[in-house]
């Protein structure tokens, strides 16, 4: 995996004319699909024109396919491009939130715990979810944790599930022989949950957290990813997590 780096607004519109340039040529849906995943780009709203074109030719050859190719392509509008790419003064890579449920909790926390709960060999998955059950939750707003269903289902798990795993996971991974590189990728996410699904008042409030401290566990995150199960990480949000500081407003 590589370290994710900043988007900005006119790249991603000159990726996307080009992967819709690309689908507009005969025989070229295989290849803006391969392009769609190089990039890590898709425009919802261009592909309803996109299907248009590849219904028209389908099963034409030849010349008739490019006669078709020309036909409806002057039926396309001047404008393809979703909307939201021409609101003046909006870039949606810098302007728009981090979605906490699926970037962080459905995100990072789902395949760590997935990576982590593999690594746990059958012998300690006993002790694993000893400790997940004997964790203390008075004051904590939540109901006694299910050792056995967090470690045993974890692939069936939800948001909140999730939550609760990044909070206990400090406490019941070590000396279950996890790489001492993934306890601490552990510690520094477990540290980082709370400062993202803290309200926007706690999060600002520089007395509480100082801005090193979020972008510190933020950097210790990337140059852990190599240690986990790169199968696991596989959908994984990592290019947002570069943009939590500034989101959050604590650069």
């Amino acid at each position: 995996m590589q370290k994710g780096k900043y988007r900005s607004k006119f790249e991603s519109q000159d990726l996307l004319r080009s992967i819709f340039s690309t689908a507009s040529q005969v025989r070229g849906k295989t290849e803006s699909e391969r392009l769609k995943t190089e990039y890590g780009l898709k425009d919802r709203f261009a592909e309803h024109f996109l299907e248009k074109i590849f219904k028209t030719i389908q099963g034409k050859q030849g010349q008739a396919a490019k006669d078709a190719l020309q036909t409806v392509t002057h039926t396309l509008p001047q404008n393809y491009s979703s909307p939201v790419w021409r609101i003046k003064g909006l870039d949606p890579h810098t302007d728009t939130p981090v979605e906490i449920l699926h970037v962080i909790l459905l995100g990072v926390v789902k395949y760590f715990w997935w990576d982590a709960v593999d690594r746990v060999s059958e012998r300690n998955k006993p002790q694993l979810i000893a400790r997940l059950s004997s964790i203390e939750t008075k004051g904590l707003g939540i109901s006694p944790i299910g050792g056995k269903t967090l470690a045993q289902y974890c692939r069936l798990l939800t948001g909140r599930d999730f939550r609760v795993i990044s909070q206990a996971v400090p406490f019941v991974l070590h000396d279950l022989g996890l790489p001492s590189e993934c306890i601490q990728a552990w510690m520094a996410l477990s540290s980082l949950v709370p400062l993202i699904v803290s309200t926007p008042g706690e999060c600002w409030d520089t007395q509480t957290v100082q801005p090193s401290r979020i972008i510190g566990h933020k950097q210790n995150l990337p140059s852990t990813f190599d240690v986990q199960d790169p199968r696991k990480l596989e959908g994984l949000h990592h290019p947002r997590l570069s943009e939590l500081p500034s989101i959050l407003r604590l650069t």
